[in-house]
């Protein structure tokens, strides 16, 4: 499964080392500083901060039905359920299904609040 790059050959061997390179220009005395504590809780980039601001607004206006996401989907396009906006859980065999079928289905950026940390 494994083969040199430069003569093809498949006898490979590997051997012991810890190489120490200092690509980064910081010297042993700065490694070994503290870093600087980052709030990851808040947005940082102004990327972070739209795409927080467009959470917040699907979130607003939008329903969560969960594992019904498919169903109820379905129900709203062919009239059996209320029209309106919806958010939920589909696999990418579900989502595509929903797509060949004509349903406007667009994946979320970020997983439902009760499922992380």
């Amino acid at each position: 499964m494994l083969s040199c790059p430069v003569c093809g050959s498949t006898r490979i061997e590997k051997s012991m080392m810890t190489p120490r390179v200092n690509s980064s220009g910081v010297s042993e005395s700065e490694r070994h500083e503290k870093p600087e504590r980052v709030d990851l809780t808040q947005p940082g980039s102004s990327a972070e901060q739209a795409l927080a601001a467009l959470r917040v607004m699907i979130e607003k206006n939008s329903e969560y039905v969960g594992r019904q996401f498919v169903s109820e989907a379905r129900a709203i396009s062919v009239g059996n359920a209320p029209e309106r906006s919806i958010t939920g859980e589909a696999n990418l065999r579900e989502a595509t299904e929903l797509i060949e079928d004509g349903i406007f289905v667009v994946p979320l950026p970020w997983r439902n609040p009760r499922d992380t940390n």
